[in-house]
């Protein structure tokens, strides 16, 4: 299983945090928003089971209870897949 270390710095949680508050990933906090897109740009055309479980693997180090739907997040990572915007609805 590949490993990935989720790192923050506060430019970059400012960075998501901006976005997320200007309405455009309303959905998603901030760190959610910072893995899906580090696995983005790591696992981009990637094989989709590799990428669901590069995505797994990075979501359970989020600090706190985080409850995610596998179904939900297998459509994040076909989306990675595809080199889609893994956080736009189509």
């Amino acid at each position: 299983m590949s490993r990935i270390r989720i790192t923050m710095d506060n430019a970059a949680l400012r960075d998501v945090a901006m976005r997320t508050a200007a309405g455009k990933r309303p959905q998603f906090d901030a760190r959610t928003t910072q893995v899906l897109q580090r696995v983005s740009a790591s696992h981009s055309g990637g094989p989709v089971d590799e990428v669901d479980e590069a995505l797994r693997a990075a979501l359970l180090q989020l600090p706190g209870i985080q409850q995610f739907d596998g179904a939900q997040i297998r459509r994040w990572a076909t989306r990675i897949s595809e080199r889609q915007d893994p956080l736009t609805e189509s």
